[in-house]
């Protein structure tokens, strides 16, 4: 049985770097950019280098994305799993970011109108997709992750409630969380519920308990932090430790993933474990 199928997008982000996100109007444009992202892409390329096994699943379109399909497989990342669609383009997100807040505007290309299957047996399958993934989550034996990201607005209150249900783990951003629980009714207490709030860390709800992990201060773009974050709770997950000591793990790649990029990210198991000692030492033994 193989560990993990990541179902996400393989996004081409165009990063656009503002002073402010207004609620309406316009701004100056600081700097654009363009990288190699999205949620299953940002993740790929930190779980690789934390030599994390795992088979990523989505759709792109050719047209905009052969440089980032060969990029991937330099990096020796599996990509039998990856649609391609020769004459399309996408799935491509424009990123209006402040460093520390955004807003994403997003084409979804080919990824709309896949038609996915889990070709394999795994032990773990995560969904960070849309509600039409519903029906691959019922037909799966593995453990759910769900992950709704920017496609929760997608969802029903059913579709939001029976994804849950079935999860092992459920992962949420601050404002997808709120979300949930207005369309929902539901407390994070049927299973286990991440909810990340950037500078403000991350809660862990799990048995009955809250546990708050403070962030790491950081001085780089949070585009991606949130993948990154992710990386950690599956490096935790594959070595047989605890789902705290996870979020630890995801504190920390989060931040290195911050200040140096994810194109850039180098920190060896060997110094997180250094540093995830520090953390818990200086967060949570008072706890």
């Amino acid at each position: 049985m193989k560990f993990l199928a990541y179902f996400g997008h393989l996004n081409i982000d165009v990063l656009i770097h503002v002073d402010s996100i207004p609620r309406e109007g316009s701004v100056n444009v600081k700097d654009l950019s363009q990288r190699f992202g999205g949620t299953a892409g940002n993740f790929a390329m930190i779980a690789k280098r934390m030599n994390i096994p795992f088979d990523v699943y989505s759709a792109i379109g050719m047209k905009t994305h052969t440089e980032y399909y060969h990029k991937l497989m330099e990096m020796g990342i599996n990509t039998d799993h990856i649609e391609r669609y020769e004459n399309e383009s996408g799935p491509i997100c424009y990123i209006a970011s402040d460093g520390k807040k955004q807003v994403a505007f997003m084409h979804q290309g080919p990824i709309e109108r896949w038609e996915p299957a889990i070709k394999d047996e795994y032990e773990f399958v995560h969904f960070s997709t849309g509600p039409k993934y519903l029906e691959l989550a019922k037909s799966t034996r593995s453990k759910i992750v769900f992950d709704p990201s920017q496609e929760i607005g997608k969802y029903s209150a059913d579709e939001l409630i029976e994804f849950y249900e079935r999860s092992y783990i459920s992962i949420f951003n601050e404002h997808e969380f709120k979300v949930f629980r207005e369309k929902t009714g539901i407390k994070p207490t049927k299973n286990i519920t991440i909810v990340t709030s950037g500078e403000m860390g991350s809660n862990l709800y799990a048995e009955g308990k809250k546990i708050n992990f403070p962030a790491i201060p950081s001085n780089g773009d949070t585009v991606g932090a949130g993948d990154s974050f992710r990386a950690g709770i599956y490096l935790a997950l594959y070595l047989h430790r605890s789902i705290e000591r996870g979020m630890i793990y995801g504190t920390i790649i989060a931040h290195h993933a911050i200040d140096e990029g994810i194109q850039n990210f180098s920190i060896g198991i060997d110094d997180l474990e250094r540093e995830s000692e520090n953390y818990r030492r200086m967060f949570l033994t008072k706890k």
